[in-house]
């Protein structure tokens, strides 16, 4: 949508000037309801009171659905400003607001008057009814105001009525309810029986946990299992110890049995006491006894070490070597025999050795048996200490829970008793005050935001219908939509302005009735010097100009009169004034004359020219009606030869011709008028042309070839007192 643009302060005045009436009575409408609004409406009285919002027992919350063994207490450290945000919800919800209604009575709350409530049974409460509650409630949710004061722990609750003792009443019996509710909120329902059954269930499971715990240390007959199992494990140490010594023991008796047995084996019952060979017998009994020796030795290495062991495979080596010694050592001797003594020797030892071994082999087992009974014992200790271990950590669990549980029995019990005394964490700290005197209306700043809104109010007004208005108003309008130049704005007059022009009478000459008034007289000086530069410039033949409009009633017969009266009298020339409106002709009037004959008369019925032209009484200046015609469609008049013959006439004989032309919507012949004419203008009638209609009117005319060039705005309203107009200059 477009709309004028303001570049200065005049542009500015301009539209405040031309739509003053509009910005007078919206300032008036304005202050006027303003003013009775204030001293007419209904004063109303405010009453306030503040609360303050604690962090006490009221803010912790219990969990009624943990189990045994769990946490049972969430203490959430919530924001403050969420809490103190809950808490505005609390005040504000519609079950505390209808309690309040219910408490005061619906009537008092609809017509803002305290009235003692009378008794309500809600419990036969009709659809009315109901819908007068719901009103109340509204209503009073609507005058009233809650809000946090900032940076602090106060909420502060304010309400409007038409009674002070109904604004005092409606909050005292809100922060009634409102702590009511608010005990209830915060309190978790069943929480205490909860408590107190869970209490109970962990005492008994801790006694019997206690009984478990005295029964294995009965059992076991121990204090301290650690100790116990300590000496036990000291004790295995040193029985396996033993064992492995014994069974070292045992290894070596068995050895030194299975050798002393093989050597009996090797040995003889009687021996040869003497043989002479010519050397002593002893040599070969001492290769045997070292070799009996060797082996015993050896049962005593197997006793320590494996068959395939050095020591061993290298005392195997020696063993054979003497053996192979002892083979090869026969000689030729004188033998005598008796009782083989090492033999005697070697069964005594083999005796001593098996007791040996006897004793061995039955401390062995001895032993083993101990280590078997106590291993069993440390078994039992360990499974005692496992069993032992998780009833003492189930003890610990017990009775963490059921001191927890014990604390949220007793913050329970607490908590019914803050609730049974209506103890909470809030706290008035301001009780609701009686107002003496009404906050609305307060007549002086009602009056001063009248007369903001009103002036505001009304200068936006004359600019929203300065923006609906597309008409051409000034002549940048002009040059600005229609991309023409605005050779003339012709001021509107009033009656008061309009002087009688002086004119020449003379014998045979009409009378004019134009009246020329004096403020006019520079303007169309200015438009006849602009047209009169540029059409001598271009011809110097007589110029044709015509004059047209978007619709009838712009002015253009004046304007054509006018400016033909301006030119006879600035020109050496003659000046011709033709009317070619046949339909609508207005020219006749103001020059007092006859419409016929004239213009239709020389083209249709073929009157001469000097017959038909008439001198006026201005000097220099020619008139010519536009007669009258039957024909219906007179376009073919102007299309004519004729017609082309008369236009080339003219410019002979005269020096300008001024034809007033019909509306551009208004003759279909429009076009071929303004073709035959050296230069084209039109009339536009300021405020009452809208810019789409002129621009479509302008892209007809030069469509059909017809030159125009510019436009004149006619009737221009000046609506800036001169005095401000001159200031602004």
């Amino acid at each position: 949508m477009e709309t004028r643009t303001v570049h200065s302060l005049r542009d500015l005045y301009y539209i405040l000037f031309r739509h003053k009436w509009a910005v007078i009575l919206f300032f008036l409408a304005v202050m006027v309801t303003t003013v009775v609004g204030t001293f007419l409406g209904d004063k109303i009285y405010q009453s306030e009171a503040k609360l303050l919002i604690r962090l006490g027992r009221a803010s912790v919350t219990l969990d009624p659905t943990v189990e045994t063994g769990q946490k049972p207490i969430v203490n959430v450290g919530q924001d403050r400003q969420n809490e103190m945000n809950s808490e505005l919800e609390i005040l504000t919800s519609r079950e505390v607001a209808e309690k309040v209604v219910k408490s005061l009575g619906i009537d008092s709350i609809l017509d803002g008057i305290y009235a003692e409530p009378a008794e309500q049974d809600d419990s036969g409460a009709g659809e009315k009814q109901l819908k007068n509650i719901d009103k109340a409630t509204n209503k009073l949710m609507r005058n009233l105001t809650v809000d946090v004061v900032k940076q602090s722990n106060i909420i502060q609750i304010v309400y409007d009525a038409l009674d002070p003792k109904l604004a005092q009443m409606v909050l005292k019996k809100l922060i009634d309810f409102y702590l009511s509710k608010h005990i209830s909120v915060h309190r978790t329902r069943g929480s205490h029986d909860f408590f107190k059954d869970q209490k109970a269930n962990l005492n008994e499971a801790l006694t019997d946990t206690e009984i478990q715990i005295k029964d294995i240390k009965n059992s076991t007959y121990i204090g301290m299992l650690e100790e116990r199992r300590k000496i036990l494990e000291e004790r295995i140490s040193y029985m396996q110890t033993e064992i492995d010594i014994a069974e070292a023991d045992l290894a070596v008796a068995v050895a030194k049995v299975g050798a002393l047995t093989e050597a009996l084996g090797d040995m003889e019952e009687t021996l040869i006491l003497q043989e002479v060979t010519g050397g002593p017998l002893s040599a070969i009994d001492s290769l045997r006894r070292q070799v009996y020796e060797m082996k015993l030795k050896r049962q005593e290495l197997l006793s320590i070490y494996t068959e395939d062991s050095i020591p061993v495979s290298e005392f195997n080596r020696r063993l054979e070597e003497a053996k192979e010694v002892l083979a090869q050592a026969t000689e030729a001797k004188a033998v005598t025999r008796g009782l083989n003594e090492n033999r005697q020797k070697t069964e005594a030892e083999l005796v001593t050795e098996k007791v040996a071994l006897a004793a061995f082999e039955a401390k062995v087992t001895t032993m083993r048996g101990q280590l078997i009974r106590a291993k069993e014992e440390l078994k039992s200790i360990n499974e005692a200490e496992t069993r032992l271990s998780k009833l003492e950590r189930d003890k610990e669990v017990y009775e963490e829970n059921y001191r927890k549980y014990s604390d949220s029995f007793e913050q329970t019990r607490i908590d019914n008793a803050l609730e049974q005394e209506r103890i909470s964490n809030i706290n008035i700290s301001q009780y609701p005050t009686y107002p003496l005197k009404p906050i609305r209306p307060r007549p002086l700043l009602n009056i001063m935001l009248g007369l903001v809104i009103a002036t505001v109010g009304g200068v936006g007004l004359a600019f929203f219908i300065e923006r609906l208005d597309h008409t051409l108003k000034t002549p940048e309008d002009i040059e600005e939509k229609l991309e023409v130049p605005a050779l003339a704005a012709i001021p509107s007059l009033s009656p008061g302005q309009v002087l009688q022009d002086k004119v020449f009478e003379g014998k045979g000459v009409l009378k004019t009735h134009l009246k020329v008034p004096k403020v006019l007289h520079q303007h169309y000086e200015m438009l006849t010097e602009r047209l009169h530069l540029s059409l001598t410039e271009a011809q110097q033949t007589g110029s044709i100009v015509a004059l047209t409009s978007c619709h009838p009633g712009a002015g253009v017969s004046m304007v054509a009169s006018q400016l033909a009266l301006t030119l006879s009298r600035n020109t050496a020339g003659r000046v011709l004034l033709v009317d070619t409106n046949l339909k609508r002709p207005r020219l006749q009037s103001i020059f007092d004359a006859n419409t016929s004959p004239g213009l239709a008369d020389i083209l249709d019925k073929g009157e001469s020219l000097a017959s038909v032209i008439q001198p006026t009484s201005v000097k220099n200046l020619d008139l010519l009606c536009a007669g009258e015609t039957d024909e219906e469609h007179p376009r073919r008049f102007f299309e004519s030869k004729k017609y082309h013959d008369l236009i080339n006439h003219w410019k002979r004989e005269y020096h300008f011709v001024v034809v007033d032309m019909p509306a551009v919507w208004e003759a279909s012949y429009i076009v071929s008028l303004g073709r035959v004419a050296d230069y084209a203008v039109m009339v536009i009638e300021a405020e009452k042309v809208r810019w789409e209609v002129a621009q479509r009117a302008k892209e007809r005319l030069e469509n059909g070839g017809v030159k125009l060039k510019g436009a004149i705005l006619n009737k221009r309203k000046f609506y800036v007192p001169m005095w401000l107009y001159r200031t602004l200059s």
